[in-house]
């Protein structure tokens, strides 16, 4: 994934939800996924970061602390 920010000048809030749940509502399956919600199927990354500002700015690190893939 890309970070659009410099260029668009979007917020990391409205990166995430681009790539999340507005990708779901793209595909048509934001039923199914796209938010954290009881009964749908969830891909789930744990950052460790304080804010997901710190995201698009750490080049070179990987703060994955852990993934979730497919609910395990």
């Amino acid at each position: 994934m890309t970070w659009p920010q410099p260029c668009f000048a979007w917020t990391v809030d409205e990166i995430v939800a681009g790539v999340n749940r507005e990708a779901a509502r793209a595909l048509g399956r934001l039923g199914e996924v796209g938010t954290l919600e009881a009964g749908k199927q969830c891909d789930l990354a744990i950052w460790n970061v304080e804010r997901l500002a710190e995201l698009p700015y750490r080049m070179g690190f990987n703060p994955l602390h852990a993934r979730v893939w497919r609910g395990k």
